[in-house]
């Protein structure tokens, strides 16, 4: 039921008009799992017991909360501005309504306490709230239209995400240091702060010095991938070989076995060796010597 309202929940993001919102939705919502074939009967049975519906599946009205924060009325009001569903965003709102935790130490079990931030971890919505929070952010900071950036092919690029991992390119100190305060005002907007102390910068040329707060670095991890200022890549071709040589001894006695074909040996090697070995070999930058 949840992958199913995931789902719907993400279509709806990616085609904003695709569903219509609806005023007056409930505000504590039940999902009633009582599956009706026909969809008369749906619509039918909602008129009576004045439900709400949505691809059949009916939601009755079973209390109203209405005691929120106005921090926590701004962000599902945020939520609002991305043209979610009212029903779906009301669904979401009662997920987090009234949250209470306790805290485990080597002594014992705190008291419970309410949680007013973050997303609840492990759950299947979290991914998907935070990745709509981050790609809200980055449309208000406006990084698509800005000119500040790097081009490759003609094509101007200035940011580089993948979950909480954002990395941002410019051609100088100024470029680079306005595409951080943008990001970092928008997010703020939204109640996340940004920590540019904590933000590693490295520079690609002969700057030594920095008016950014933040760490000078000679190299990064991106995606599992070491990006160094020098664009050298020995290092992380000689750790993909030696990742692709263990996975070959770990499969070594499947290549030994006379019961398994030629064919499917070849496959098992293109599934399973290749995908470590040439891992982010789309950003290496190979030597005449090396070659």
């Amino acid at each position: 039921m949840g992958k199913e309202v995931v789902t719907q929940f993400q279509e709806t993001h990616r085609v904003p008009n695709r569903i219509n919102s609806r005023q007056n939705t409930p505000r504590h919502i039940l999902i009633k799992l009582t599956k009706i074939k026909h969809k008369e009967q749906i619509l039918k049975a909602a008129r009576e017991k004045q439900q709400i519906t949505h691809k059949g599946i009916p939601i009755r009205n079973t209390a109203d909360l209405s005691i929120e924060t106005l921090q926590a009325r701004r962000e599902w009001q945020d939520i609002l501005k991305m043209r979610i569903p009212d029903h779906l965003t009301c669904l979401l709102r009662n997920l987090y309504a009234g949250q209470e935790a306790p805290v485990r130490t080597g002594h014992g079990t705190t008291d419970w306490f309410q949680i007013g931030k973050g997303v609840c971890q492990g759950c299947i919505f979290s991914p998907c709230l935070f990745n709509l929070y981050a790609g809200y952010i980055m449309r208000n900071t406006g990084l698509e239209e800005a000119q500040t950036g790097i081009k490759i092919t003609g094509r101007n690029i200035n940011n580089l995400r993948y979950a909480d991992n954002t990395t941002l390119m410019a051609e100088s100190e100024e470029e680079l240091k306005s595409l951080l305060m943008k990001v970092k005002e928008e997010s703020e907007k939204v109640g996340l702060k940004v920590n540019i102390r904590k933000a590693k910068i490295m520079a690609s040329g002969p700057i030594t010095s920095w008016q950014i707060d933040g760490e000078t670095v000679a190299d990064f991890i991106f995606l599992g991938s070491k990006i160094t200022a020098n664009g050298d890549c020995s290092h992380e071709i000689k750790i993909c070989l030696l990742l692709g040589r263990k996975v070959m001894t770990n499969l070594d006695s499947i290549f030994k076995s006379r019961d398994i074909t030629l064919s499917t040996k070849v496959h098992i090697v293109k599934t399973m060796v290749f995908p470590v070995f040439m891992y982010g070999c789309e950003s290496w930058t190979v030597k005449k010597a090396k070659h």
